[in-house]
């Protein structure tokens, strides 16, 4: 009888532990709260390396969806230490025809996981020639835009094509847990 009892009550803690993990949106299967370092340990234990922890986030670097060299950034809310959202950035190209394959590429498998994407913009809203080389030269003077948002009960991805001087052109995915990007809304009025 003593058993029986305690295997219930085992079955009763995991169903709340469950329960409780399964209202945050998942990043590698990892739900996506918790204290920095804590979630970056756990994205060790999958295979990341640590490239630096700070006050706002931690950076961690490995290979996802098959891309290797990948970056992940992990975010917290300022002054709570609690993770809020993690971005991927691939790494950069010096080709548009490359960050064209990934983007639309990683858009499908996307789609295929989370469902039809919610708002799709993808356009070019003044571009010079028709050739590889304009197509980037679009994308570096922010003359174009490629991102997808898909979203869930959970939370929110965004899928994009970004380029800035220091970290070049790349395509990055956002994935933003719902609950605790309330709470950074929060803090966030709260220095308004």
């Amino acid at each position: 009888m003593k058993q029986i009892t305690t295997i219930i009550l085992l079955s009763f803690i995991s169903i709340i532990s469950f329960s409780q993990g399964a209202k945050h949106f998942t990043f590698k299967g990892i739900p996506i709260d918790g204290e920095l370092e804590s979630f970056t340990n756990k994205l060790v234990d999958v295979g990341y390396k640590i490239e630096e922890i700070g006050n706002e986030g931690s950076l961690l670097n490995g290979t996802f969806a098959g891309i290797k060299n990948s970056e992940i950034l992990v975010y917290i809310i300022p002054n709570k230490n609690v993770v809020y959202s993690v971005s991927v950035i691939f790494p950069s190209e010096n080709k548009w025809r490359h960050l064209e394959y990934d983007y639309f590429s990683l858009k499908e498998n996307l789609t295929k996981k989370y469902g039809n994407p919610i708002s799709c913009i993808e356009k070019f809203e003044e571009l010079y020639g028709d050739s590889d080389n304009d197509k980037l030269l679009a994308l570096e003077l922010d003359h174009c835009i490629f991102e997808t948002f898909f979203e869930t009960d959970k939370g929110r991805i965004k899928l994009h094509i970004a380029s800035s001087p220091l970290a070049g052109s790349h395509v990055l995915i956002d994935y933003i847990d719902m609950v605790n990007y309330s709470l950074y809304l929060e803090c966030s009025y709260d220095d308004l």
